[in-house]
């Protein structure tokens, strides 16, 4: 029993993590049938054809020859070619790709914090669940994707007390800046960890020492700086933070545009959402350093 018992744990564990890869498989797999994908196509299209990036609109009818910052021109790029070499079940293949990246970028950062394997599979199974209406061919596949990984490299620079891991992010934030407008995302989350750091050290000059971040404001800001001088490098330079103030300012596209609506608890990922927050907010308050 003693030899039988490490060799059913290990096929235990190889059979959870099959099925939690295969649910991300299963889900991303089904009808291409975005409404957004097909212009997409066509400015990746356009894009190859004129060999430049649009700065004005061809396509709509109403906004033709207005101006128009294109900012995930590198997804749109990425899914013609799919569509061009490999057709429509190219793209529903590319889905299914960035799914299980997704699910891998995030089972990496539940296993930091050393969970039972049935805790550890479930709570990931729950956030893949909880982004079920996301695994669609848009960029903003990527930005959770390099969400994630953006969240792995600080956590390990946090805890590692090796801040020049820090120094990858400028290089991720080149390529999302190019993919999609939410890398100002993980530009806040860089915001939060100059935050934490000066928190940090106002709190050890009164005497309380917090063991949750060995970074110093000094190793943050230069970074800081970098990621958004990269954001830069895109064909639209510091046009593009134009594109997010205007996002900002004009709030009559949270009325009109779906996906910037709020949760209407009519589907289980928005449980799902409530559920893990929740979770999140009793577990944080629940600890006792």
């Amino acid at each position: 029993d003693e030899e039988t018992r490490p060799s059913s744990h290990r096929f235990r564990c190889i059979m959870m993590m099959t099925l939690l890869y295969l649910i991300a498989s299963v889900q991303a797999i089904g009808p291409v049938d975005d409404p957004d994908m097909w212009w997409r196509f066509r400015t990746g299209q356009w894009i190859i054809e004129n060999h430049s990036i649009p700065t004005e609109d061809y396509f709509s009818r109403p906004a033709m020859g207005q101006p128009w910052i294109e900012y995930s021109w590198m997804f749109e790029l990425l899914i013609y070619w799919t569509y061009a070499l490999f057709d429509l079940p190219g793209v529903m293949y590319g889905v299914v790709l960035m799914a299980l990246l997704i699910t891998f970028a995030s089972h990496r950062l539940v296993r930091v914090f050393e969970l039972p394997i049935t805790l550890e599979v479930a709570l990931v199974a729950a956030a893949m669940g909880a982004i079920k209406p996301l695994i669609t061919p848009r960029p903003w596949l990527f930005t959770i994707l390099l969400f994630s990984v953006e969240l792995l490299i600080i956590d390990r620079a946090r805890y590692s007390a090796r801040p020049k891991q820090l120094w990858i992010l400028p290089v991720i934030f080149i390529l999302w800046a190019n993919i999609h407008i939410q890398f100002v995302y993980g530009l806040a989350v860089l915001g939060l960890l100059l935050i934490e750091s000066v928190v940090v050290i106002s709190f050890r000059r009164h005497g309380v020492c917090l063991q949750t971040n060995e970074l110093q404001p000094r190793d943050v800001i230069p970074v800081l700086i970098a990621c958004v001088l990269a954001s830069l490098l895109t064909p639209y330079h510091f046009f593009l933070y134009k594109q997010v103030f205007d996002y900002v300012v004009h709030t009559g596209a949270f009325l009109t545009i779906s996906e910037l609506h709020p949760m209407l608890f009519r589907s289980p990922d928005s449980w799902l959402i409530l559920l893990l927050t929740l979770g999140a907010a009793f577990i944080l308050g629940w600890r006792r350093r």
